[in-house]
C-alpha cells in the first residue's frame, strides 16, 4: 500500500513519466517475492536496480522478474561467479525509454566481488557505453554501497565517466 501510494502521488506530480527505480534486496522474501515481483509489474517499474543479496540467487530471481517482464541490473557480480553451465550474469545495465524520446541508463553498484577500483573501472567504462552506445541522455548509478564508499567510487572517476545522477540507497 505504501509504494502503491508513492507511485500514485509520484504520477500525479509528472505525468507522463515512465521511470521508477526499485532497490534491490528483493530475494530475502523468498515467500513474498512473487507477489512482490506482480506488484512492482503493476506499478509500472521499468528498472531493478540489485543488491549483493538479490545476485546470491541469481537464476530463481531471474525467472521471477521475467515472469513479470522485469528486468534487473548491477555492475557487481555475485561473490561466486556461475558456473560454466549455470545461469548468466545479471545485466549491467538497463535503457529505460522514459518518453519524449529520451532514453535513461540505470546500472547498480552493491559490495560484492569486485574490489572498488575494479567496480569503478566497471562503473565508468558501463556509463560511456550507456552514453555513446545506447545513447542515453542520462545515466543513473544506484549505490547500496555505504554513503562514504559511494564517494570514493564517485571520486576516483574522471568527471565524464560520472553518472549524472545518484540515488544512495546503502547506509550511511
Amino acid at each position: 500500500a505504501r509504494r502503491a501510494g508513492m507511485v500514485k502521488q509520484w504520477r500525479a506530480e509528472a505525468p507522463g513519466a515512465h521511470v521508477l527505480l526499485e532497490a534491490g534486496s528483493l530475494g530475502k522474501s523468498q515467500d513474498r517475492l512473487p507477489l512482490i515481483a506482480r506488484c512492482l509489474a503493476l506499478f509500472g517499474v521499468d528498472a531493478v536496480a540489485l543488491s549483493s543479496a538479490d545476485l546470491q540467487d541469481w537464476a530463481r530471481l531471474r525467472t521471477v522478474l521475467a515472469e513479470h517482464a522485469l528486468g534487473g541490473t548491477c555492475v557487481t557480480p555475485p561473490e561466486e561467479p556461475p558456473g560454466p553451465n549455470g545461469p548468466a550474469a545479471a545485466p549491467r545495465s538497463r535503457v529505460v525509454e522514459a518518453g519524449g524520446g529520451w532514453r535513461v541508463g540505470v546500472l547498480s553498484a552493491a559490495v560484492g566481488a569486485l574490489a572498488m577500483t575494479d567496480l569503478g573501472d566497471a562503473v565508468a567504462a558501463e556509463t560511456r557505453r550507456l552514453r555513446k552506445d545506447e545513447h542515453c541522455g542520462v545515466v543513473v548509478l544506484v549505490s547500496h554501497l555505504p554513503e562514504d564508499e559511494t564517494s570514493r567510487l564517485l571520486g576516483r572517476l574522471a568527471e565524464a565517466d560520472r553518472p549524472d545522477l545518484i540515488a544512495q540507497i546503502g547506509r550511511a
